[in-house]
């Protein structure tokens, strides 16, 4: 039987949308790393809620997505550089 994990999404006040992941009675936290594994090779998934290391925070979204660019990559390390305003298109002040 597959693991549940619940996504709730809602809407604020202030017109935010927010969620968070919850794990169901009967679910553990290592469930959420077999929603990070590939599918036929070919897709991949991130986000918070594909990892069981940092499960529900901004962090662990962020190390899921370098996973998956490793992964994808075909390497086993990726270095992200600050991108710089002028490189963006980002007017800064």
């Amino acid at each position: 039987m597959w693991p549940v994990l619940v996504f709730f999404v809602f809407h604020s006040a202030a017109g935010r949308v927010l969620d968070y992941t919850h794990i169901t009675t009967g679910a553990s936290p290592a469930d959420a790393d077999l929603l990070g594994e590939p599918v036929g090779g070919r897709l991949l998934f991130a986000g918070e809620h594909t990892q069981s290391a940092r499960l529900a925070y901004a962090d662990g979204a962020l190390t899921s997505g370098i996973r998956e660019a490793k992964r994808l990559l075909s390497r086993s390390s990726v270095h992200i550089d600050p991108v710089a305003s002028d490189q963006a298109g980002v007017r800064r002040g």
